[in-house]
């Protein structure tokens, strides 16, 4: 971390900020320290958020995974990338634990069910795209994307033990995450606070939509005709969301318009520049 929240989602790669003198301990305290917190952060009845911090390489998931075996209840472990969701999951499978993993995107699909997924992910319809696979399944045979849809609807009435992205975690339904203790491997503050762009282009096709509602408009208006930060009234959300299976059929889209409407900030630089950046609280919601 940084020295606040900010300047943490903005830290560039393989780049180190110094933010006080450093304490060291041996690497025998430090494991053992590890493991004390991770226990008392397990036995714990206050259903608050506990963060340990601990060094790279001390053994963090080695630690974790040491307590899947006889804990009463099942976990969802939710790391940065798949490539390490499948080490994770390869590691618990190979102690026999009852754990499953989240599926990936199948990686054959024709090449304009790419390119549709593509500009889902591009307008910020992520939401829509396991409905398009779906879709996909009714109008032509694909073994791959049948068998990634029922893995995944496999994982939300599994009973054991999940390995998943920090991506895929904020997607689960708040009833499906009563039922497990959480631990989240690494820091999610990427993830959930979302800060992307949004082409000033494409906000001006929003006004095109027959009968808009005017807060969307207003919300439009307000980022198209100032620059610098702009702190952005909250939506309704049904009332966003009767409108985005129209945004997403509009083929001229190309940037996160579906954020756009969550966005609780905007930042135009300039206001004649062509984009503008957005930011949002990520929630399990949408």
């Amino acid at each position: 971390h940084a020295k606040n929240m900010i300047d943490t989602t903005k830290v560039k790669r393989n780049t180190i900020i110094k933010v006080g003198e450093e304490k060291y301990v041996s690497i025998k305290d430090a494991e053992k320290s590890l493991e004390e917190n991770f226990i008392a952060a397990q036995k714990s009845d206050d259903m608050l958020i506990h963060l340990i911090k601990a060094q790279t390489g001390l053994g963090k998931s080695t630690t974790y995974l040491k307590y899947l075996e006889n804990s009463d209840r099942p976990y969802i472990i939710a790391v940065p990338t798949n490539k390490l969701k499948s080490e994770i999951f390869e590691k618990a499978n190979l102690k026999g634990y009852h754990v499953i993993a989240t599926p990936s995107l199948p990686e054959k699909l024709s090449q304009d069910m790419k390119e549709r997924i593509e500009r889902m992910y591009s307008i910020g319809a992520n939401k829509y795209v396991t409905k398009e696979l779906r879709k996909l399944v009714k109008e032509e045979e694909n073994s791959d994307v049948s068998e990634y849809l029922e893995q995944l609807e496999s994982t939300y009435n599994f009973d054991g033990h999940i390995i998943t992205t920090h991506a895929r975690l904020l997607t689960f339904p708040k009833e499906m995450l009563n039922r497990y203790n959480i631990i989240i491997d690494e820091d999610i503050l990427r993830t959930l606070m979302r800060i992307d762009s949004v082409k000033i282009k494409d906000l001006k096709v929003l006004l095109d939509i027959n009968e808009i509602p005017s807060s969307i408009k207003e919300r439009v208006h307000d980022v198209i005709n100032n620059d610098g930060y702009n702190k952005l009234h909250r939506l309704n959300y049904d009332l966003t969301e009767k409108y985005k299976r129209e945004i997403i059929n509009i083929e001229s889209l190309s940037s996160n318009v579906i954020d756009f409407l969550h966005a609780t900030a905007s930042h135009r630089v300039i206001k004649n520049t062509n984009t503008c950046l957005i930011g949002k609280m990520k929630s399990s919601t949408w």
